[in-house]
């Protein structure tokens, strides 16, 4: 088996503990690499382990598509040359630098609203967002990228908090007997992964949809008016009163009279001059 406490599994053998304090006493043998990792120094160190890696860069290239308009785009900005690729950084505060793919370190900590020293002493994992949102309708070089940036691990947790992991270098000696014998080197990394997220949206005018929608609309409104009428003509208490309001029963000879009282009649005035005619 192999305990929780334990560094390796038990071999089913009792023997004497190697441990000066613990002389004489029988403990359960294990199998594992000796000695065992200590992890102890790394709070004691004179500064963090990734504290001279504030300068260092990431360079991010990013293409994305839009099928439905035939549009492919990268982040690289196609009228620059490559020597100006090679000594920017982005600056979110710069016409220019903010399509910079060339990202320093400290820079995305600080866009994300965290000091590079919060994270320095056990690593992070952050989070950089690449939104496309074009409006295709103008050119597509107006087509370009915006980067946001955020910290996905807490960073006030007092167990495993952070981003590290271990790895082993492992590798046989050969001794004078003609034997091997094993060895390790374990290592504990600290460090930053960055998770980059890729969304996006485009659009652009086609009179087709335009044309649907409006004829939707209209019909929409040939509905809202059947729906009212119904609802006021046959559902509501006060319904035989819009009834009276809404239709004018006329009968016989009622008829006649209600149209001649209405009829508009065009009189024609005719001066006449005054005075004697031959």
């Amino acid at each position: 088996g192999h305990s929780a406490r334990s560094d390796g599994p038990a071999t089913g053998k009792c023997v004497n503990s190697d441990f000066p304090t613990f002389s004489g006493t029988k403990v359960c043998q294990i199998r594992g690499w000796c000695p065992v990792e200590n992890d102890y120094t790394i709070s004691n160190l004179n500064q963090p382990v990734l504290q001279d890696a504030r300068n260092f860069t990431v360079f991010i290239k990013n293409n994305i598509m839009f099928p439905k308009f035939k549009v492919s785009r990268r982040n690289l900005p196609d009228d620059e040359d490559d020597e100006y690729l090679s000594k920017c950084q982005y600056n979110s505060r710069s016409p220019r630098d903010k399509f910079c793919p060339i990202f320093r370190l400290e820079t995305i900590l600080s866009e994300a609203g965290i000091q590079f020293e919060d994270i320095a002493a056990e690593g992070g994992v952050m989070q950089i967002v690449i939104d496309w949102t074009c409006n295709l309708d103008y050119s597509v070089d107006k087509c370009v990228p915006s980067y946001t940036f955020q910290r996905l691990d807490r960073g006030d947790l007092k167990i495993s908090k952070g981003f590290n992991f271990r790895y082993a270098d492992q590798f046989g000696v050969l001794l004078d007997d003609g034997s091997y014998k094993l060895y390790r080197n374990l290592y504990k990394a600290y460090g930053i992964r960055f998770l980059i997220t890729v969304q996006g949206t485009a659009g652009k005018f086609n009179i087709v949809p335009l044309l649907l929608n409006i004829g939707s609309g209209l019909a929409l409104l040939g509905v809202a008016h059947f729906l009212c009428d119904f609802v006021v003509l046959y559902l509501l208490r006060k319904r035989n009163f819009y009834r009276e309001k809404k239709y004018l029963d006329v009968r016989a000879s009622d008829a006649f009279e209600f149209s001649r009282r209405h009829k508009q009649l065009d009189v024609s005035i005719i001066p006449v001059s005054q005075g004697q005619f031959p």
